[in-house]
């Protein structure tokens, strides 16, 4: 998937999504210029997409934001979420989010972004994890950080249901 900033509409973040909708995946980076290239005429076109798909030629392909939503899923099964498998999750529902944003068909996505549990987990990883590493990474590594109390089997269902709901928004090309 392209996750991007649209500058012509106050740098929301978008991702980027067929005519039709559906967004616009592929399984690798080695092929994605071309693949773009090809299906160029059926995508949303953004300000910056020619200029961005020229310096793509020239530039090493590399990842930004990478989430592995099985291991999030496998730890929740084992009741075993980490700092990093909360922060996968809220990657996750953030770009939900952003997509959700991007197109008013996409607004039955709000069932998932605004459980009560899911924001629960959000608010937790904004609150005790992402802004005490972010305004003191030293102490934050050394600091017992309350654990996350919640009901981990329903939390399950709704990121499984969740997960089920983006992916069918996808439209994953061959390479």
């Amino acid at each position: 998937m392209v996750w991007y900033a649209d500058t012509m509409h106050e740098a929301e973040d978008k991702l980027l999504a067929f005519k039709s909708g559906k967004i616009f995946a592929f399984h690798s980076l080695i092929n994605a210029c071309r693949l773009l290239t090809n299906n160029l005429e059926e995508l949303v076109v953004f300000e910056n997409l020619a200029p961005w798909l020229f310096e793509f030629k020239y530039l090493p392909a590399a990842e930004n934001t990478t989430i592995n939503v099985s291991s999030v899923l496998k730890d929740l099964e084992n009741n075993s979420l980490t700092d990093n498998s909360i922060e996968e999750l809220v990657n996750f529902v953030n770009i939900v989010g952003d997509f959700m944003y991007q197109d008013c068909a996409n607004s039955y996505l709000k069932r998932y972004t605004g459980d009560k549990l899911i924001r629960k987990v959000w608010e937790y990883f904004y609150e005790i994890i992402f802004w005490p590493r972010f305004n003191d990474a030293e102490r934050f590594a050394k600091w017992k950080h309350p654990a996350l109390v919640i009901n981990r089997e329903k939390l399950l269902v709704k990121v499984t249901e969740m997960i089920t709901a983006f992916e069918a928004n996808m439209n994953l090309m061959e390479e």
